[in-house]
């Protein structure tokens, strides 16, 4: 156990010096690259457009591909049978008309299985693979950065939390004010690694719901409702990540700042007073 301890102590001890400021620090960047700027907006949003104005490009051509694929339309036997001069011949021959109604319906039926292989085969060729709504690549980049800062952070807090929990005496009546030192700090670290582990779980709630008006909008690229939505969902993605970025910043800085400053009360939360003289 003491073993243990003693490694614990010294990872914590190259976190508080080495590590948690360089998260500050990157975290500090991260809101001032291109990937985090202002610009960021506009940018996913020309983004969307582009790939909405692609798919529908695909779709028309494909659209475009199947009509001019499809058989020229020839005069049906049904054609031949409704023309006067057939029907005056036939009145020659004095067929019963159930007959001719029965003669119809076997060369409609006939007639069927051509056009629907004719289709089939159309939409073998014409396959819904080209047909692709992109995601977008700025917040897919901007997830890929975060993503990392976040583990680490949480990471962090994790060892940092077990560390102080070690620091905490055994329980004793008084001289407890170190000790409530210990508690603060250890439900401040605790605080912003449950933050850090739900902004995390956030991220992948991301491409679940842009899938969902993604497949509308390629069903119904007519309805530029959809664009607009995703247009929209990107924009508060982009919004979101940023302010996760401000928020796991400043979360850092705070805790660093608190442990620094109370690291006599972390490391010995008990004073010895038995030589002290009580007036």
């Amino acid at each position: 156990m003491e073993e243990f301890n003693s490694r614990l102590r010294d990872d914590a001890k190259s976190l508080f010096e080495t590590q948690l400021p360089t998260l500050c620090r990157r975290f500090h960047d991260l809101l001032t690259s291109e990937l985090f700027n202002d610009k960021a907006v506009e940018t996913v949003k020309e983004a969307v457009r582009s790939s909405c104005q692609k798919l529908v490009e695909v779709k028309r051509q494909k659209l475009k591909n199947s009509t001019q694929k499809l058989p020229p339309n020839s005069s049906s036997s049904d054609e031949e049978f409704h023309t006067p001069m057939n029907s005056d011949s036939e009145l020659e021959v004095k067929e019963p008309p159930a007959k001719r109604l029965k003669k119809v319906i076997l060369k409609r039926k006939k007639a069927k299985p051509e056009v629907d292989t004719s289709d089939k085969s159309d939409s073998d060729d014409d396959s819904d693979t080209d047909a692709v709504l992109e995601c977008n690549p700025h917040i897919c980049s901007m997830m890929e950065v975060l993503k990392p800062e976040l583990r680490q952070v949480t990471e962090c807090c994790n060892t940092v939390r077990a560390w102080v929990q070690l620091q905490v005496p055994a329980m004793q009546d008084g001289n407890n004010f170190g000790v409530e030192v210990q508690g603060d700090m250890i439900e401040e670290i605790r605080r912003v690694e449950a933050e850090s582990g739900a902004f995390l779980q956030a991220l992948s709630l991301y491409h679940l719901t842009r899938a969902d008006l993604a497949s509308k909008y390629a069903k119904n690229t007519g309805v530029y409702d959809y664009q607009r939505a995703i247009e929209e969902l990107d924009t508060k993605e982009v919004v979101s990540l940023r302010l996760i970025a401000r928020e796991v910043r400043n979360s850092c800085v705070t805790l660093l700042d608190t442990v620094v400053k109370n690291m006599d009360k972390v490391l010995c939360p008990r004073v010895n007073n038995e030589n002290m003289l009580v007036c």
